[in-house]
């Protein structure tokens, strides 16, 4: 039994995956009273673990109401921390219906007290979120409600109700309202407890849950998006209709549709409870006429966006049916582009869809493939909310997709590895080319393990101008690919962005190549439109909004962000009232003389600098370590306790600066980030980013430090006029050096060639000297990156210092089998030959692009004569090349095969022959068995010798197999069936 210092304990009440529960006592109390203990079950408690438990005392003590357990102590101990809770004499709410539903004349004075706790709880600004009738204890005798359990709730009303950590659900599924399950691309909010607390309702008055016919959690979360329960009346014909009615309107699936405040619910409560004390029974009435918002909130429902949502959704349709489609979202800022496609995402999720959504942001611009990334991390963690027979089976069909490839999307997403495992690097293949065609080929077949007729998958890629090149390429290839699927992919840009140019080009390749795009243009609010989204947030008639409705667009030109801000701002000024009894209320006069600025960052910055000052300083925190943060690493920053971060950032939360996903929380739209950072002192930033790279890279490790060496590099280089120790330039190097290697193996050169640059500049002067075994290398992957990525002249100079700099003929070998290599990819044969003869001159094998028959005729009798009387199948058995000069040769002519064989068949089967004849001589290369393959078609078809040539071929194979050589699998047996 647990041991809690000051506490006995007498018994444990319940344990769920985040916290145990006990009944004890206070060690020592005369009266013996008990109270209730609770726990968090874990072992090695995070910071941010016990932060929450701290976070839960004070909401509960903050809160301060009778119908709540009151909270009355809190211990840490051994790493860990309890929470006191007062032993209210009652049986929570499911004990009280066990023998049947609550009749009437008892269910409304209860669903009333519930009603206006909640309130109570919603005006403080804290939402439950695990609304049940497990988390409601009834006093028989006294008739008292208390609510307890607040481990999930928040003091925000605009949290998002993401999975948290490892992608578990906070909240109890049977309960959970849509925007809950964070699949419906909506925040939670008091509106979500009041669906709670419908499903609360529904079963206290039938003894059964809305969808009790169903078992599965995944299908169970599906029907609360969808499917619409079965009516109270149906079921228990004692019910009257209204009363059913309330309960519906709680189980709206649309937020506005549901009852906006616990006020109004009250009320209508009230009248049920006076109908029936006074007559006996419950007539029909109007319900909903005093349900006023319980603060400011504005509306989340599509406006004035009807062609634009009809458009997506016509097209998912034809998703549905397996074809693969693409959306492209454009319009200037702030005119509503992620709105539009996150409410009709919601839809798609209601229709069985699979959705997963990244951001490509300008802070990880050097990031390859970010918002592919965070997209297929969210679609990892739904899988794994899912039941371990569910997990299964994904597994099974992701290692079937991928086979011995599954490093390659590893690589990209790290997280897969929660799904399949550890799985072994791939094989090496001979080119960049090669490279990029597998990756985008198991990609491919990644996405199509998820885009089914049965379960269309959906990606939402917003900021697509932010996007990498590789990223880009990446899109265009899914979209054009005719066999891709039910996939539906959704871009959003802005269409002022500098980034326009290379976007719109990659979706004219799209089209080029028979993928179908379909264009969405977003405008600005007409006057009109603006009309009926502040008719509905004022609930009142287009009439009466139309004067406010010409003042804001007059203001604000109609972009929504900027109508949002506005309204805050008025509001917060008290020219926006919300009155009790008339509703809302305004000074036109006075708004007119209100004057917003046109530009976003000055518009974020001007509310930014109205938070208080302790606020402002943890959002600038924020806003150095990114888009999205953590607490503990703003706790660091600031030298605060964690729990300190946490109560400012739910200002900012409230504020709709900021949201929370899952673990982490993030800005609510990139231009609030950009203000926040535009904050930060120019001369200041460098040593934050150096405070935050160490901190990450403290935290961080083996495997872990690979899957977010990105993330901790791009740190330390905005600070690297602050890294004057050598010994920690050099760190840093390595740690661009394996950022470099981690894109490159990804076919992202451009992002490889920023890191690999980055970490040649670290580098001491004297590297050639000290650092040889680094330097080498280093240059030999960043030449390879310039070239690849066009820059040719950088990547000969860098190429020339390599050569001037290398210790022997074996080194200078490699860069000029590199370059040839390099130069054949770029179809440049001849000038890839010129070097590759020129090396090859250098290491005492002269050969002229002139060959004519006669050499051929005589380096094939050398051939023949190196085996002796050994049969050419022997060749199989022969011991590896082992020395560095024959090895550095055979790698030349290997490299000038192709740029040969265009200059000149004799070239060509010169230089055959002779790599053929080092392998049988010196022993056989890695390679060796593509030199075999040709060789022996060479002999079959060239001259006659059937028979030998088919011998000789394979024996090719046979080499293909003792080495695993699968770079030249696919070239030998396409020769050898030749």
């Amino acid at each position: 039994m647990e041991q809690i210092p000051g506490y006995i304990i007498s018994e444990k009440i319940e344990q769920t995956r985040s916290s145990i529960v006990y009944r004890g006592k206070k060690a020592g109390a005369a009266d013996g009273s008990t109270v209730i203990i609770k726990v968090l079950n874990t072992e090695n408690p995070t910071p941010a673990d016990v932060a929450r438990l701290h976070r839960e005392y004070e909401l509960v003590r903050e809160v301060d109401d009778d119908s709540v357990a009151r909270v009355l102590d809190i211990v840490e101990y051994d790493g860990n921390v309890a929470l006191v809770i007062e032993d209210f004499e009652g049986i929570a709410l499911n004990t009280v219906i066990e023998d049947g539903p609550m009749p009437l004349d008892m269910f409304l004075p209860v669903a009333i007290q519930i009603t206006e706790a909640l309130g109570r709880l919603h005006s403080r600004n804290v939402i439950h979120r695990d609304i049940k009738p497990h988390n409601i204890l009834f006093n028989p005798q006294t008739g008292k409600i208390k609510l307890t359990d607040f481990g999930i709730s928040t003091s925000i009303d605009t949290g998002l109700g993401a999975p948290g950590q490892n992608g578990v659900i906070d909240g109890t599924f049977a309960y959970m309202a849509p925007e809950q399950t964070g699949r419906m691309n909506r925040p939670v909010g008091s509106y979500t407890d009041l669906y709670s607390l419908g499903v609360t309702f529904y079963e206290l008055l039938t003894c059964r849950l809305p969808f009790d016919d169903i078992s599965d959690p995944m299908e169970i979360m599906h029907a609360h998006m969808a499917r619409r329960p079965v009516p109270h009346v149906e079921l228990n014909a004692a019910i009257p209709p209204v009363v059913s009615d309330i309960v519906m309107k709680l189980l709206s699936k649309d937020v506005e549709d549901r009852y906006q405040s616990a006020y109004g619910l009250a009320h209508d409560l009230k009248r049920c409870l006076e109908l029936l004390e006074k007559t006996g029974k419950v007539d029909r009435f109007k319900i909903g006429e005093k349900d006023l918002p319980s603060r400011f909130s504005l509306p989340r429902k599509l406006v004035g966006r009807k062609a634009e949502s009809e458009i997506l959704l016509g097209l998912f349709r034809q998703v549905k049916q397996g074809n693969c489609r693409l959306a492209a979202v454009s319009g200037d800022t702030g005119v509503g582009k992620t709105f539009l496609v996150s409410q009709v995402c919601r839809e798609i999720v209601a229709k069985r869809g699979l959705l997963c959504s990244g951001r490509f942001e300008a802070l990880r611009a050097s990031i390859p493939y970010s918002g592919f990334d965070e997209a297929f991390q969210g679609l990892i963690k739904q899988i794994l909310t899912e039941p371990s027979d569910r997990i299964a089976a994904w597994k099974e069909s992701l290692l079937t997709a991928l086979g011995e490839n599954g490093q390659l999307i590893i690589n990209i997403i790290p997280e897969l590895k929660l799904i399949i495992g550890e799985q072994p690097e791939p094989p090496p293949l001979p080119g960049s080319e090669e490279a990029r065609n597998r990756l985008n080929y198991v990609f491919k077949q990644f996405v199509r393990v998820f885009a089914r007729e049965s379960h269309p998958l959906t990606i939402f890629l917003d900021d697509l101008h932010e996007a990498d090149k590789e990223s880009l390429d990446l899109m265009v290839n899914l979209a054009s690919e005719p066999d891709m699927g039910s996939l539906f992919i959704i871009v959003a840009y802005r269409s002022d962005a500098p980034g326009l140019r290379r976007v719109e080009e990659s979706l004219q390749k799209i089209e080029t190549r028979g993928g179908h795009v379909e264009h969405v243009r977003v405008e600005p609010f007409t006057e009109q439109q603006l009309n009926s989204f502040l008719a509905l947030f004022l609930r009142c008639g287009d009439e009466e909004a139309g004067e406010l409705a010409k003042l804001v667009h007059k203001k604000t030109s109609g972009a929504p962000l900027f109508v949002n801000q506005f309204l805050k701002s008025i509001y917060d000024k008290n020219l926006l009232l919300l009155d009790p009894e008339k509703g809302w209320i305004w000074d036109a006069a006075e708004i007119e003389n209100v004057d917003i600025t046109d530009n976003v960052i000055e518009l974020m910055v001007d509310k930014i600098e109205t938070l208080d000052e302790q606020v402002r300083k943890t959002l600038q925190a924020c806003s150095c370590v990114g888009n999205r943060f953590g607490l503990e690493i703003v706790a660091d920053l600031l030298d605060k306790p964690v729990e300190n971060i946490l109560a400012d950032i739910s200002v900012a939360v409230s504020e709709e600066l900021v949201r929370q996903t899952g673990e982490l929380y993030r800005f609510e739209h990139e231009k609030i980030r950009d203000a926040a950072y535009s904050l930060v002192p120019d001369d200041e930033r460098p040593s934050i980013h150096l405070r935050i790279g160490k901190f990450m890279l403290s935290r961080t490790s083996g495997n872990d430090l690979a899957d977010k060496v990105f993330e901790v590099v791009d740190h330390f280089n905005q600070a690297l006029s602050l890294l004057a120790d050598e010994k920690e330039r050099l760190n840093v190097a390595r740690l661009n050096i394996m950022a470099g290697e981690k894109a490159r193996s990804s076919s992202a050169y451009t992002s490889a060639l920023n890191y690999f640059s980055t970490a040649a500049t670290l580098l001491p002067d004297n590297r050639w000297d000290t650092m040889y075994d680094v330097a080498m290398p280093l240059l030999r992957q960043l030449g390879e990156c310039l070239f690849l990525t066009g820059d040719i002249d950088g990547a000969n100079r860098v190429f020339e210092e390599m050569l001037s700099h290398s210790r022997d003929m074996i080194d200078k070998a490699g860069i000029y089998s590199l370059i040839v290599m390099l130069y054949t990819a770029a179809d440049k044969p001849g000038k890839a030959l010129e070097i590759g003869l020129k090396a090859l001159s250098q290491m005492g094998l002269k050969l002229s692009p002139y060959v004519g028959k006669l050499r051929v005729a005589w380096e094939l009798l050398r051939f023949r004569i190196s085996f002796g009387f050994r049969r050419v199948e022997e060749a199989a058995e022969l011991p590896e090349m082992t020395d560095p000069k024959f090895k550095a040769i055979t790698s030349l002519l290997t490299a000038i095969g192709v740029p040969a064989y265009y200059a000149n068949p004799n070239l060509f089967a010169a230089v055959l022959v002779m790599g053929c004849r080092l392998g049988i001589v010196h022993g056989l290369p890695e390679f060796a068995s593509f030199g075999l393959v040709p060789l022996g078609m060479i002999f079959g078809s060239k001259l006659g010798f059937y028979r030998y040539g088919y011998r000789i071929g394979k024996t090719g194979l046979k080499v293909i197999e003792r080495f695993n050589d699968v770079a030249s699998f696919a070239r030998s047996y396409f020769v050898y069936a030749y």
